[in-house]
């Protein structure tokens, strides 16, 4: 029968975050010799049990010993996890104490806790505690890494929740501050979690808009002819059939991608009337008043999120605000809103779906009206 040492202390070193060196050191051995049974060898029978007790696992785990029997009972746990409630928690810790150093029971086991909401118990919120930051600590898979602050975040109140939240990343799939919304709603902070939940909703839309740039990519004029007309009836949505103020920049870009995939197409007059248009609407952005606060429209959405009409060449990062004046943070302020009059004369001078029309009149009086505004 073959042995499965060296996969064993392969996968368990792997797990503790360390070298052979390091690992040949802790049990008294040379780095030669650990590298000799990763690669098939064997140690002497006298060092299983060291070799076993130093990862925290049995003799029979370390050598692999029938594994045809522990893959069937791998099997008999999934398919016991198909019970609900108690049973399926009760049913993971007899497995965990079985195999205590399988991160995916770990992991099972932190689900069925928090949704038996066994967490409100101290001694279940202790055993998630411990199960989470050893997860942290020794696991490589970043799915159950991941997992466990998730975990943590929903279970965790005041400075140990700012611990668990700082390990999420920030991005725009919005998972930091989706746990700080569903933590304010825990906490019964209706105001917090009312500004995250417009917070929230802003990003996913901007990151709607902003996922796919028409320019330079004209390829394919028709995707991008319906991509425009869907992005412009989404802003027309929040304003119940007009265009917010505070979406009007963006709506003016979009009917200017229109215009130059309709160009691309040949489609010569819908073109210059989408054109026009977007000029028109340009030219009214621009003509806002600076530092009012603009409208987003759909307050179930956006809440009490107001926009700042850029009215200098600069690049700004504080243009979305609450009503108390204060500006949302960096990570989501900074996510395509520069929407300056040079970004709409640089579309119509440099764009290569207006070559054809670039040097006529009409042209020429448009992009005067623009540099004008």
């Amino acid at each position: 029968m073959k042995l499965h040492i060296d996969e064993a202390v392969l996968r368990y070193r792997k797990a503790k975050n360390m070298t052979q060196e390091e690992l040949a050191s802790a049990l008294g051995v040379s780095p030669q010799s650990v590298s000799n049974w990763e690669h098939g060898g064997y140690p002497d029978i006298e060092l299983l049990p060291v070799i076993a007790n130093y990862f925290g696992i049995t003799v029979d785990e370390l050598i692999g010993n029938d594994k045809a029997a522990v893959e069937a009972d791998m099997k008999r746990y999934y398919e016991g996890l198909n019970e609900n409630g108690r049973a399926s928690l009760e049913h993971c810790l007899a497995y965990h104490r079985k195999y205590p150093n399988n991160y995916a029971i770990m992991n099972d086991l932190c689900i069925m806790i928090m949704n038996t909401r066994s967490h409100k118990k101290p001694e279940y919120m202790e055993m998630l505690r411990r199960l989470c930051e050893r997860i942290i600590a020794e696991c490589t898979e970043s799915h159950i890494r991941e997992s466990a602050i998730w975990h943590m975040c929903d279970a965790a109140e005041g400075e140990e929740f700012e611990k668990w939240a700082k390990m999420l990343p920030v991005n725009y799939c919005n998972t930091y501050y989706e746990r700080l919304e569903r933590y304010a709603k825990r906490m019964g902070d209706k105001e917090q979690k009312q500004n995250l939940t417009g917070r929230n909703n802003l990003s996913v839309i901007l990151h709607l808009l902003n996922r796919y740039q028409i320019l330079p990519h004209l390829d394919d004029p028709v995707e991008c002819e319906n991509l425009s007309r869907f992005r412009m009836s989404l802003l027309e949505y929040f304003g119940g059939g007009q265009i917010p103020d505070g979406w009007l920049a963006w709506h003016a870009e979009f009917r200017m991608d229109l215009a130059l995939a309709l160009f691309v197409e040949n489609r010569t007059d819908e073109g210059w009337r989408e054109l026009r248009e977007a000029v028109s609407e340009a030219v009214g952005y621009i003509g806002l008043p600076a530092e009012v606060p603009l409208d987003l429209g759909t307050p179930i959405l956006f809440r009490n999120i107001r926009v700042l009409c850029n009215k200098n060449e600069e690049l700004r990062e504080d243009v979305y605000i609450y009503p108390d004046g204060t500006h949302l943070d960096h990570n989501l302020s900074s996510f395509g809103v520069h929407h300056r009059k040079s970004d709409f004369i640089r579309t119509m001078e440099i764009a290569p779906g207006f070559a054809s029309v670039r040097d006529t009149a009409e042209f020429a009086a448009l992009l005067e009206k623009l540099r004008q505004a």
